[in-house]
């Protein structure tokens, strides 16, 4: 609790200091939602974000929007059934990953972000017929306790073709397939296209 109450007391003292705005992830309080494991709280994350980010997109910007956008998809993938998102089309959602397999709204949802995503690499490196929902999610909160922040980079278009480059990184602090983590930072960085509908719904 303590460490919570600090880093809330360091995020504040941020938001001020540099005019950062805190990630809007939608309704985190709708009593309607059942949540996987209970409702998330982004704070640690959060903090994360604020230390780590490299822009400060303003209020209002197309960047600032697809950055939230990516973080409720986000969100909603990893603490919520399907049936409750609200960031897609669930009729018509689809998504792939390096040129690789297309996940549809029956298999995408359940397999996990992080398995679609890597289901291009080859197996000694992520054997995504391996993992599952579970077990992916539990080697990345392992291997980065701190958080993985994500943030938009710049827009390019859209919407409705909404074309971007973003940065993802974390602090390798902790333990990934039997390799402990000395501390460094780990950097990805890439290049992505959302298409969304009239209701901006990807």
């Amino acid at each position: 609790k303590e460490d919570m109450s600090q880093a809330k007391k360091l995020l504040s003292y941020l938001q001020n200091k540099h005019g950062f705005v805190i990630p809007d992830r939608g309704n985190l309080d709708d009593q309607s939602v059942l949540w996987k494991e209970g409702r998330p709280d982004y704070t640690i994350a959060d903090l994360h974000y604020f230390l780590g980010k490299t822009t400060n997109h303003p209020p209002g910007s197309v960047e600032l929007f697809v950055e939230n956008f990516i973080k409720t998809w986000e969100m909603e993938a990893t603490h919520k059934e399907f049936y409750q998102w609200n960031t897609v089309d669930q009729c018509a959602y689809e998504v792939c990953s390096n040129g690789g397999k297309v996940f549809d709204s029956q298999e995408a949802p359940w397999v996990g972000n992080y398995n679609w995503l890597l289901s291009s690499c080859e197996p000694d490196t992520w054997d995504s017929t391996k993992e599952t929902f579970e077990s992916s999610h539990g080697k990345f909160r392992y291997a980065f306790p701190e958080g993985f922040p994500f943030e938009v980079l710049q827009v390019f278009s859209g919407p409705p073709n909404v074309s971007f480059t973003w940065r993802h990184w974390a602090v390798f602090s902790g333990e990934f397939e039997g390799n402990q983590g000395t501390g460094e930072t780990i950097n990805m960085t890439g290049f992505g296209v959302v298409t969304l509908n009239d209701d901006l719904k990807a």
